[in-house]
């Protein structure tokens, strides 16, 4: 395990795809904090971890470019012929994966703080709650990267393997986004009648039909705060002082780590590697 992860970190800096990213994110950070600066009501930690509604996008590309490069040159298959058992490869290419997200993600926070603290002069909130969320988008990204690594390790072409996993990352977001938005919607409605004159004496109420019934709610919020895209939209959306993030984000996000890696193990052992 200890040469395959000290074999992983030299492909690890030796990566395009990894540095590419890094800028990417770092260029994102710089672009997003400065676009703040013009709006007098802004502070530091509005939207300050914006950069988490992209993350999934950016490690979904890695993760897939990094693992089908050794598909394609055919380092996993003579590290197997080598006798390194397949649940290491799974774990030390998830640790790989994950220490890539967690750089992409200090890369933007270093980045944004760097810019940011001489334009605003502070944070514009709590140090705790700055550095609780910052937990929580870590964990996220290693979701995505255990997700992402799941996806790679079953395919064999990079190409296949780039396309599934962005394609992953992209319905996950829009889940996030449609159940947030139906966790939004207001119970009843406002109907307002106009005159000829264009005056609008009366209004009235009416229930909304898409209102979730409290059972429906509890399944659209689990999913929510459960899944990768519902928790990266949930802790982008902070503007101005930031939502103290649940914990129930933060412990979904290890259990997605536990399922995503024992499902990756338990079929990455029964690939015929050709």
């Amino acid at each position: 395990m200890r040469n395959l992860m000290k074999t992983g970190l030299f492909r690890l800096k030796r990566q395009k795809a990894f540095w590419i990213s890094l800028l990417l994110m770092m260029v994102f950070g710089l672009v997003r904090t400065l676009s703040l600066n013009g709006d007098p009501d802004s502070t530091l930690a509005s939207g300050f971890f914006i950069y988490v509604m992209i993350l999934g996008l950016v490690i979904a590309v890695f993760c897939s470019l990094f693992i089908g490069t050794e598909y394609s040159d055919g380092t996993l298959r003579n590290k197997i012929i080598a006798g390194c058992s397949r649940p290491s490869l799974v774990l030390s290419n998830f640790l790989l994966c994950s220490l890539a997200g967690m750089v992409f993600c200090f890369g933007y926070l270093i980045s944004a703080l760097a810019v940011g603290l001489p334009l605003f002069g502070g944070l514009g909130t709590s140090l705790p709650i700055l550095l609780e969320t910052a937990g929580c988008t870590l964990l996220v990204s290693c979701s995505y990267a255990a997700l992402f690594t799941l996806i790679s390790l079953l395919n064999s072409n990079k190409a296949v393997s780039a396309i599934t996993c962005l394609l992953t990352a992209l319905l996950l977001l829009g889940q996030g986004f449609d159940s947030l938005s139906r966790l939004n919607q207001p119970e009843r409605l406002q109907i307002v009648e106009g005159t000829p004159e264009g005056e609008f004496p009366t209004a009235e109420w009416i229930e909304n039909p898409a209102y979730l019934n409290p059972r429906e709610r509890k399944v659209v919020s689990f999913l929510a705060d459960f899944l990768p895209g519902g928790q990266a939209l949930q802790l982008s959306w902070m503007i101005g002082e930031p939502a103290h993030p649940q914990p129930d984000l933060a412990l979904y996000a290890l259990i997605q780590i536990l399922i995503f890696n024992g499902i990756a193990v338990l079929l990455f052992s029964r690939k015929d590697l050709k």
